[in-house]
């Protein structure tokens, strides 16, 4: 009996929201990306990128976990949000992460 990639892994939601203040520290990790794979061994085992790539922020590959790699401004990011098994072929699903970054209030710089 042939073990047959028989789905790709599917993600809870397809849109996901995140806001984080701009001040946020370089290292945190402000989302965790979550793709389930019924198949077995190889074509359950899933793993995670994100497109574009990033020098704001990074996702690690095996536990989804989406963190600051950068110092953020104020502004909007979409990103796709890819899970892929391991099977062969591999078998991907897509979802959309917005992370929205928010001002702070900055104390007055006194001249």
């Amino acid at each position: 009996v042939l073990n047959v990639n028989k789905g790709p892994p599917v993600f809870t939601q397809p849109n996901y929201t995140v806001t984080v203040p701009d001040n946020q520290t370089i290292g945190s990790i402000i989302f965790t990306a979550n793709a389930t794979d019924t198949d077995y061994g190889q074509n359950g085992v899933v793993r995670y990128s994100l497109s574009p790539q990033s020098t704001l922020f990074s996702i690690d590959p095996i536990n989804g976990q989406v963190s600051i790699t950068g110092q953020l401004v104020s502004q909007r990011f979409v990103f796709n949000l890819m899970a892929t098994d391991l099977g062969t072929p591999p078998l991907f699903s897509m979802a959309t992460l917005t992370i929205i970054v928010t001002e702070t209030n900055k104390p007055p710089v006194f001249l």
